[in-house]
């Protein structure tokens, strides 16, 4: 069973514009840059299987407009939604241990 999915996986697929990782009832992680390029995607469905976020997990994506914190990650990293600034909807984040969102450069 899957429980990282690497480097570049989705890497500049950019009709991707819904992204549903729900039913990957053994997914943990995900490496740095796993979905560059998607500059279309506009949600994100994590599974609770997610244990944390990279640095820059979600870095670059203008368009995303909501997403979910799976209940396994208590903390994000400040710079894991940078320039998400259509960023509306986060489901989970009352769960949050600590937090710090950058959605705009500065």
């Amino acid at each position: 069973s899957l429980k990282t999915i690497g480097n570049e996986s989705f890497f500049k697929c950019q009709s991707l514009t819904k992204l549903d990782l729900s039913h990957s009832l053994k997914l943990e992680t995900f490496e740095r840059n796993w979905i560059d390029g998607c500059f279309y995607l506009a949600e994100i469905r994590l599974p609770e299987t997610m244990k944390c976020f990279t640095l820059r997990a979600f870095e670059l994506f203008p368009q995303l407009k909501k997403i979910n914190i799976p209940q396994a990650v208590t903390s994000l990293p400040v710079a894991c939604f940078r320039n998400c600034s259509q960023l509306s909807i986060i489901e989970g984040l009352e769960r949050l241990k600590t937090l710090q969102i950058q959605l705009k450069n500065s």
